[in-house]
């Protein structure tokens, strides 16, 4: 849903970021382009395909970054049309909106869901194709050689494909740098460790865990009882960040190695059940948020007493 129109979001959101946009089939005309990236679908492009009983389909792209037809143009299959990269007027982080629709010989025209099509394309020419949405195949459903037509990944393989380095969210470069390794390792153990212990079913998981790797945040709140908020995220140095409100003090800081050590020590025991994770996590992150409200009090009273020391003093 598209909250600031209140109506249908039609299409597909594809997670890309500068990525080559190519034509789906030969024989394709533009006929339509828009260059102006402050409207809502960004700069975009549509393309119509001509069928043999007379009607049409129409492709269209949004949220591009770079357009490289104009209209009247006749495209063929793999031609590149742009490149993705603009959100336009959207804060949802970078994507292609991909919309497609049916027009009829007498003119009408309707919207039909993209996998749909995808599945057409990739039947027709032979191609191992998936779009995933939280680990399910949305094409799955249209294809005729897919046993049951179902294809879904686990929670876990969902969200270790996420990561993996061509579908990575997070997009953490780790290098081998062992700090890097430990801030990744503990983000993805502590959010499988969430959405488990928060009781959610498997297609709730997977959910979260879109949300939480594109947002390279995972709330930890259902896992320390006690708290207003709290979250483990990853910055753009990759480094794991905390964030906690117990409703006295609030701490925002890097943690540090020896932490994500203990942290990463803990989550990959397998001889500990989740719910001795959970409270050992508890305590580490309640133990951080006492350390700094005890700080902060200490500053205080010094600045109380150095205060007082100074009307004495006049």
């Amino acid at each position: 849903m598209d909250k600031n129109k209140q109506q249908m979001h039609k299409g597909i959101d594809i997670r890309c970021k500068g990525d080559a946009v190519l034509a789906t089939e030969n024989g394709g005309k533009v006929v339509a382009v828009n260059q102006n990236v402050n409207t809502a679908g960004g700069k975009s492009i549509t393309i119509e395909y001509s069928r043999a009983d007379g009607s049409k389909m129409q492709t269209t792209y949004m949220h591009l970054s770079e357009i490289n037809v104009k209209v009247g143009d006749m495209v063929s299959a793999g031609q590149k049309l742009g490149v993705s990269g603009n959100t336009g007027t959207h804060t949802t982080g970078e994507h292609l909106h991909l919309g497609v629709k049916t027009i009829a010989t007498d003119g009408t025209s309707r919207d039909v869901d993209p996998a749909s099509y995808l599945a057409e394309i990739a039947q027709k020419g032979n191609i191992k194709q998936q779009a995933l949405y939280n680990g399910n195949d949305l094409l799955a459903k249209y294809k005729t050689d897919v046993p049951n037509n179902t294809e879904s990944l686990s929670p876990d393989a969902w969200m270790k494909k996420l990561l993996s380095s061509e579908d990575s969210g997070v997009g953490v470069p780790v290098g081998g740098d062992p700090i890097l390794e430990m801030a990744m390792t503990a983000f993805s153990s502590l959010m499988m460790l969430a959405v488990q212990i928060d009781n959610k079913e498997t297609e709730e998981q997977k959910a979260a865990i879109s949300q939480a790797v594109s947002g390279r945040s995972v709330d930890l709140t259902s896992l320390v009882s006690g708290m207003k908020t709290c979250s483990l995220s990853i910055g753009d140095n990759g480094r794991a960040i905390l964030t906690a409100d117990n409703g006295n003090v609030k701490v925002s800081r890097e943690l540090t190695s020896a932490e994500l050590s203990r942290l990463s020590a803990t989550l990959n025991n397998d001889n500990l059940s989740e719910e001795t994770k959970r409270l050992r996590v508890a305590g580490m992150v309640n133990g951080i948020v006492l350390s700094q409200q005890a700080s902060q009090n200490f500053e205080q009273g010094m600045q109380e007493q150095q205060g007082r020391s100074e009307n004495i003093h006049r």
